[in-house]
C-alpha cells in the first residue's frame, strides 16, 4: 500500500505533463509570464556578454531561482559557474516599427538575430 501513496509536490510546481516556462509559446503566456520571459531573456543576453547569473538577475530585477526556472534547458553549470548556451529556441514577441507601420512577430528562431 505504501507504493500507492501520492507523491507530494512542491508549492508552485507545475503538473508533471506541463512544459517548462521556456518551452511555452509567446502567445500562450499570460501578462505576468510574458514579463518574466522578457526579464529572463535580458538575463540570458547579459550572461552571453560575460556576466554572472546572480549579477545579471539582480540587475534585471528577477530572482536567480526564477531565472533558472524560466531558462531551464538553456543554461548549464560549468566549473561552478552558470553559463548560457550559445543559441536557444525560446519563443519571443518582437515588434518592428518600419515606415510608420508596426509589425508583430512571434517566433522561436530569433536568437541568432537578436543576440
Amino acid at each position: 500500500m505504501s507504493s500507492m501513496r501520492k507523491r507530494k509536490t512542491k508549492k508552485g510546481s507545475s503538473a508533471r505533463g506541463s512544459p517548462p516556462p521556456s518551452k511555452k509559446l509567446w502567445g500562450s503566456l499570460n501578462p505576468k509570464e510574458k514579463e518574466l520571459r522578457v526579464r529572463a531573456l535580458e538575463v540570458i543576453r547579459l550572461m552571453r556578454a560575460g556576466s554572472y547569473l546572480t549579477t545579471a538577475s539582480k540587475q534585471v530585477g528577477i530572482a536567480p531561482r526564477v531565472t533558472k526556472a524560466q531558462l531551464r534547458g538553456y543554461i548549464y553549470k560549468k566549473r561552478g559557474r552558470w553559463k548560457a548556451k550559445a543559441r536557444d529556441r525560446i519563443s519571443r514577441g518582437l515588434v518592428i516599427y518600419e515606415r510608420g507601420r508596426t509589425t508583430k512577430l512571434k517566433t522561436a528562431w530569433l536568437s541568432a538575430i537578436v543576440n
